[in-house]
């Protein structure tokens, strides 16, 4: 597991676009929320050494990729915390929010500026997923 890599793919055509690259580990979780494309991984902690040591900086479980830009955002607000797995996301509709378990923990991303938002909410427990039950 040496890294992951996003690729923009022409709907109509299948033709290759710009490509990006992103944390290591097992990929398999993600959504779409407002242009941008979350990607979560397990394993990634496993996958790259942790900083200081590395030059290779520490990009977290999760990334989030602006079609857009072509730019990834990582989703790590400590450069020299552990990286935790992503377990689960969900993308809430009718709203620029995507809800992301990472470490067992809720945070809740503004998809438009890819930053966790201003207000989070606390859970009691470990999560593993998160679903939006129809109002």
């Amino acid at each position: 597991m040496n890294g992951g890599l996003v690729t923009k793919i022409n709907a109509s055509t299948l033709a290759l676009g710009a490509s990006a690259s992103i944390a290591p580990g097992i990929h398999d979780t993600m959504t779409a929320q407002a242009g941008k494309v979350f990607v979560g991984s397990r394993a990634c902690a496993l996958a790259q050494p942790a900083p200081p040591a590395s030059p290779i900086p520490n990009q977290g479980c999760l990334a989030i990729w602006d079609g857009n830009s072509n730019l990834v955002i990582t989703g790590l607000s400590d450069p020299f915390a552990l990286p935790t797995d992503v377990t689960g996301m969900q993308a809430i509709s009718n709203r620029s929010v995507v809800y992301v378990i990472v470490g067992g923990e809720l945070q809740i991303y503004d998809a438009n500026t890819s930053a966790l938002q201003s207000q989070q909410l606390d859970i009691v427990g470990h999560a593993e997923q998160v679903v939006q039950v129809d109002p």
